[in-house]
């Protein structure tokens, strides 16, 4: 699926922290210190609310979220980032501020297929929400190269999509 069709995902990062959303009680599991999973009950709702295409949600192991990590880190998987980003969206930026991220994580399923989704944000965010409870916001959508996605294909070892908020 092409990148252009997942862009609707960046929406759901802002409405799940809105005031008064049950959303922001939920929680994540923290694989290392900048890498979080979010629970069933989470990647339900950031499907329900933002990825209507995805065909259900899965919660993805630790070792899956640390494989697709590393390839994220890697010079290939920079290159597919930068190669299913929109054709106007050079990605470069985002790339460069991999170490000075932090990453929420959802299972989706697309195709029959179980993909990671990496959502990015700076560590050293000021929003002051908790990270661990709620998914991660500005108040604005302009976000530039700082809050940006990718969606790692699982069988495939390989990103398939990503974006960054404008």
């Amino acid at each position: 699926m092409k990148a252009l069709q997942r862009s609707s995902c960046v929406v759901l990062v802002c409405l799940l922290v809105m005031p008064g959303n049950t959303s922001a009680q939920k929680e994540f599991t923290q694989v290392t210190p900048d890498v979080i999973v979010a629970n069933k009950e989470m990647a339900d709702e950031v499907r329900a609310l933002s990825c209507k295409e995805a065909e259900g949600t899965w919660i993805p192991t630790n070792n899956q979220v640390l494989i697709g990590f590393d390839r994220l880190r890697s010079e290939q998987g920079a290159a597919e980032i930068r190669a299913t980003a929109p054709r106007w969206l050079d990605m470069s930026a985002s790339l460069q501020r991999i170490s000075l991220s932090r990453y929420q994580v959802f299972g989706l399923m697309f195709g029959g297929r179980k993909q990671i989704l990496y959502h990015a944000s700076p560590k050293d965010d000021t929003t002051k929400i908790d990270w661990l409870k709620q998914a991660i916001c500005l108040k604005t959508f302009d976000g530039g190269a700082e809050f940006w996605w990718a969606f790692y294909d699982v069988q495939s070892g390989h990103f398939v999509a990503s974006s960054r908020r404008r």
